[in-house]
């Protein structure tokens, strides 16, 4: 009988520690889950900056390069 209610008793301790174990392990996802999206988040706004000042400078090639091609060399001699 005492055999029979220790078995129980490792049984329902097991149990326990399992479900512990799985509440810690799917707590530790969420926050790693978290730590990644808000990273990704920030690396989409350094990206969305990046390409607004490739944008900006572009444009300013452009124009300095219709500048620099509308003068007349000559006439400016």
């Amino acid at each position: 009988m005492a055999l029979g209610a220790c078995v129980v008793l490792l049984l329902v301790l097991l149990l326990t520690l399992v479900r512990r174990s799985a509440k810690r392990a799917d707590a530790r996802v969420t926050d790693v889950v978290r730590v990644l999206e808000t990273r990704m988040d920030e690396l989409g706004q350094e990206l969305a900056g990046a390409v607004a000042r490739a944008e900006e400078e572009g444009r300013r090639s452009r124009f300095l390069g219709e500048i620099a091609g509308s003068i007349e060399m000559d006439e400016v001699l």
